[in-house]
């Protein structure tokens, strides 16, 4: 069984700053990171829409690097609060910990 892990980043049609461009580039080095351990690896902007989430991600590990969503920081927490929803696997806090 081939490992999985589906890197979720901020939108950058969400975040139209410079940081767009560093949320890419930090998706990129985990991305290489992950391939050089063996992991098979797919990078997606998040959509806050829980049946893309559950397509998208219901095989996989949750490398979470989602930032902000719909173009505030505020909304951070949905991300991870949808995986809570269906149980998946991923990294960083959990949405209670982001919820502002």
């Amino acid at each position: 069984m081939e490992k999985e892990v589906l890197i979720y980043h901020t939108d950058k049609n969400d975040e139209p700053s410079v940081s767009a461009d560093e949320i890419l580039s930090q998706s990129e080095f985990v991305a290489q990171g992950l391939t050089n351990l063996g992991y098979n690896v797919r990078m997606l902007p998040f959509r806050p829409n829980p049946r893309y989430v559950k397509e998208e991600a219901s095989s996989c590990l949750i490398f979470n690097l989602v930032e902000a969503v719909g173009g505030t920081d505020r909304l951070a927490y949905w991300a991870p609060e949808i995986f809570e929803f269906f149980g998946f696997s991923y990294t960083g806090c959990p949405s209670k910990t982001l919820r502002k």
